[in-house]
């Protein structure tokens, strides 16, 4: 088992050393060899926080969304919305036929995200939009149609508030 380690150990010299000549461009001359121990840092830090992580992520039986959302691959709408929120009918002809992927929260009203600590934080899930030209012109008009830009939904999100604790004044005053 110790030639074993030392076996790794001399790997992980080796490996460092070769780092160092690479990016430092050094020689052999230039090397000073240092115990492991000798180090200001702890080497298998990186690693065992790795280990860690990963035994956590692994005990994670499922995965979930934070928010809920549809999506429509290729939709057609028929109407839509210009920057500013006049409702338009959008051109759907073999001419200028509009489609796109629209994702958007299932939820019309902001509510909280799933697994999030809500004692740290005030979160919310909240439709992205975005603006895409299409042949457009406003409802009810006889006008022919025009290339303006509408909005569509193209991501639902998690948004992030962090609570702001009140100062504990008891500790205030002890300093």
């Amino acid at each position: 088992m110790d030639f074993r380690r030392s076996i790794l150990d001399f790997r992980s010299i080796t490996y460092l050393m070769l780092f160092f000549f690479e990016v430092f461009g050094l020689t052999a001359s230039m090397v000073v060899f240092v115990k492991k121990e000798d180090l200001p840092f702890d080497l298998d830090r990186p690693v065992l926080r790795a280990r860690r992580n990963a035994r956590l992520t692994s005990a994670l039986s499922e995965t979930f969304d934070a928010c809920p959302m549809r999506i429509l691959p290729d939709h057609r709408p028929k109407f839509g919305h210009i920057h500013n929120g006049s409702r338009v009918e959008i051109q759907q002809d073999d001419e200028a036929p509009f489609s796109a992927t629209f994702v958007e929260c299932l939820s019309e009203v902001r509510e909280s995200c799933a697994g999030v600590d809500n004692r740290r934080f005030v979160s919310e899930c909240v439709t992205v939009y975005d603006h895409r030209p299409a042949g457009i012109r406003l409802v009810g008009s006889d006008r022919p149609f025009h290339i303006g830009s509408i909005r569509i939904p193209i991501a639902c999100s998690c948004q992030l508030r962090k609570i702001l604790h009140p100062l504990n004044y008891h500790n205030v005053d002890e300093k």
